[in-house]
């Protein structure tokens, strides 16, 4: 166990010190020991580059507290590979990940990243998973309530430049969305499928 803090070693591109205890009052070197003018190096920027990282049966608490309503979303049995991660951000990184996401859900994340700027291709295949996560996220520009319902599908997902598309394939099933201040019934369903979306979502 313990603490990593960047900003107390590296500021300003050098390394950061402190005065060791008892030595609060000590003057700095003499200026003959350091290096003459136009003499210095650049300083390069810190690399760190990691060919592979293996991930096997790991959990994430996730929670969004940005929402009206706090999201608190478990994942668990994360397991797969994250390849190509490093300080250039600029460089895609690859994913081949599989979770567990709330009780049941299934879900299997598979493509390419880049940090900066951003932009995402994925492939996603999804089984199980509880609707009723997003609906914080819907709260404030849909009036109807996802209380129960399941989604089932796959397709790829397509982010950069602020667009987002995705093209593939979904199931919904048990659905019940009544009007989110009455609370009448307004939808429900057993099953419905949907095949061949192919839209921005963004």
């Amino acid at each position: 166990r313990g603490q990593l803090n960047l900003s107390r070693i590296v500021a300003d591109g050098e390394v950061a010190t402190r005065a060791a205890p008892g030595t609060r009052n000590a003057k700095p070197a003499a200026a003959a020991s350091r290096p003459a003018p136009g003499s210095e190096r650049p300083s390069r920027p810190w690399a760190v580059e990691i060919a592979r990282v293996d991930l096997e049966d790991n959990q994430v608490q996730w929670q969004d507290r940005a929402t009206p309503s706090p999201v608190n979303l478990p994942i668990s049995r994360l397991s797969g590979s994250i390849a190509n991660v490093g300080t250039k951000l600029d460089q895609a990184v690859n994913t081949d990940l599989r979770m567990t996401v709330g009780r049941n859900g299934q879900l299997t994340v598979k493509g390419s990243a880049v940090p900066d700027p951003l932009s995402l291709d994925m492939n996603l295949q999804w089984r199980n998973l509880a609707l009723g996560v997003i609906d914080p996220y819907l709260a404030e520009t849909i009036g109807i309530e996802l209380r129960r319902g399941d989604a089932t599908g796959n397709g790829r997902l397509r982010y950069g430049r602020d667009r987002a598309r995705f093209a593939g394939r979904l199931t919904v099933s048990g659905l019940e969305a009544p009007e989110r201040r009455s609370g009448d019934e307004l939808l429900r369903w057993k099953v419905l499928n949907v095949t061949g979306i192919d839209a921005d979502v963004l």
